[in-house]
């Protein structure tokens, strides 16, 4: 992975009050790579094997017919190679097959800010950025639509910021984002096993307003509150012909297949009018972004005792965020809901700070906390799955979740 970028800033007071900025980069990016992969079925010395066949079981090498070796996915064994594909693969002398990929991608960016401060308590600025995610490849697996090509990113934000005198600091902002071929994860069904890729969506948006306020009733007290609202949408439709009951997607629309729910009859699924059979595209159209909880709120305060032999700090922080999607499709069983945290924290600092005591609570509720939505993985149609969604079809369900309730004490000393 390489990356070349130059950059280059200027700013200009136009009078005491009032400046502008603006700024440029030209960024550069090449990223080369090797994708390898075998695949073999049964085989002696797997333990489930050899209870129910015996101890002989011959190995099958499936990989001829499982591996895309031109990463084109309308015809992974011929035809021209799929974009980001470097060279054919072939199934070396160890039989494993074996590609190269290998692409390019540049953009330019920047941004402009006008910044007004009428009065030293007062601030309010507004601006204009364009951001850009480089290339990536959905490697490692020889399969087809190999490339996740560049994402770019429209940002509009207005601000407003004011200290009323020594005690309150308040500030409010506004955005609007606008995405163009949004990088969004998917499970995608590569010879009938389902695999975590990521593909890119035409359009999409979120806005929304972020306030915090800080509040300091004494010099031995604060407050701090926040909260965020974030509404986010795609914004690209599913269009296109159907030819004998199959959709050929028109350029620039987002038509895309539920691997949890296949056969589109799932909560939330929004199917092409018209079209039959298995494996139906579905509309993303209006659905959130994955990872975007919609609302946050988080308050905190602390206040700090004095003696003699040195300072103690008492403090708490409540946190809480409402429910979000692990998946681009807006189905319950794709869906975290909210929770709630309440972390506690003593700090005893002695000896003009020279050492501190930390005692610490955190998760005070023993609450379930999600760090992202559920993300569908691949075994539909087994019977080991580890839970079953609203239609009845097998999947496994992924998921981070922070720590239980946690507390420990820490102990900092400074030798110089």
């Amino acid at each position: 992975n390489q990356e070349w970028a130059g950059y280059g800033q200027v700013s200009y007071k136009i009078t005491d009050d009032i400046k502008l900025t603006g700024d440029l980069r030209y960024t550069w990016d090449s990223k080369n790579g090797a994708e390898e992969e075998r695949l073999l079925l049964f085989g002696a010395g797997i333990p489930a094997f050899d209870a129910l066949y015996g101890g002989a079981v011959p190995v099958f090498d499936i990989t001829p017919g499982e591996v895309c070796l031109s990463g084109n996915a309308k015809n992974c064994n011929g035809g021209p190679l799929g974009p980001g594909v470097k060279s054919m693969g072939i199934i070396n002398a160890l039989g494993v097959a074996v590609r190269q990929d290998s692409a390019t991608s540049n953009a330019v960016t920047g941004g402009a800010k006008i910044e007004w401060t009428p009065n030293p308590s007062t601030f309010l600025y507004a601006s204009y950025n364009r951001g850009y995610a480089p290339l990536s490849f959905n490697a490692g697996f020889v399969s087809a639509n190999t490339l996740v090509a560049p994402e770019s990113l429209n940002a509009y934000e207005i601000g407003y910021k004011e200290t009323f005198g020594s005690q309150l600091a308040v500030q409010a902002a506004a955005f609007y984002y606008d995405y163009d071929n949004i990088q969004t994860p998917i499970s995608v069904s590569v010879g009938g096993i389902l695999e975590g890729q990521f593909i890119n969506i035409p359009k999409a948006e979120s806005e929304g307003i972020e306030l915090e306020g800080v509040w300091t009733p004494t010099h031995d007290l604060i407050f701090t509150l926040s909260y965020s609202y974030d509404y986010t949408a795609f914004l690209t439709g599913c269009s296109g012909a159907i030819v004998g009951g199959v959709l050929t997607p028109a350029p620039g629309t987002a038509c895309v297949v539920n691997t949890q729910d296949p056969l589109g009859t799932g909560p939330g699924a929004k199917v092409v009018p018209g079209q039959v059979g298995a494996n139906l595209d579905q509309s993303i159209k209006g659905n959130p972004i994955p990872e975007a909880p919609r609302n946050k709120i988080a308050l905190s305060g602390a206040y700090t005792f004095h003696f003699d032999a040195g300072n103690l700090t008492l403090s708490a922080v409540y946190a809480w965020r409402d429910s979000q999607g692990g998946s681009l499709f807006n189905t319950p069983y794709n869906t975290a809901p909210s929770w709630w945290d309440v972390d506690l924290r003593a700090i005893w600092s002695g000896d003009h700070d020279r050492y501190e005591v930390i005692g610490f609570i955190k998760n005070v509720g023993n609450t379930v906390q999600y760090q992202s939505g559920p993300a569908s993985a691949g075994i539909l149609g087994t019977a080991t799955s580890a839970t079953t969604n609203a239609k009845g079809l097998d999947y496994v369900e992924s998921e981070g979740l922070n720590p239980p309730r946690t507390f420990g004490v820490e102990v900092r000393y400074k030798f110089f």
